[in-house]
């Protein structure tokens, strides 16, 4: 049986029709601030952990850790906002 669509092949057709534009730009913008988020908050980490290894983080001078802290919080509520937004919000209109 002839192949419709020459060398290429079924598989590579069904991907670049089965997604829709506007859908991808937005995963991809919001994927890409999370993962900023997220290596942001992995290098502000290893920074307090260097800083307490060479005695530098104590009760007075804590600033780096609170710092860390408040970023780790804000990343995990943008999180789980953004997954009630794109997740819940059409389950409560529908």
């Amino acid at each position: 049986m002839p192949r419709p669509y020459g060398r290429v092949s079924r598989a590579r057709i069904c991907l670049r029709h089965s997604f829709e534009p506007c859908a991808d730009v937005e995963f991809s913008s919001r994927n890409r601030l999370t993962g900023q988020l997220v290596f942001t908050v992995l290098i502000m980490s290893l920074f307090v952990i260097a800083r307490h290894f060479t005695g530098k983080l104590d009760r007075v001078r804590c600033a780096t850790l609170e710092n860390t802290a408040l970023l780790v919080y804000y990343t995990t509520a943008q999180a789980l906002v953004g997954l009630v937004v794109i997740h819940g919000f059409p389950r409560m209109i529908l």
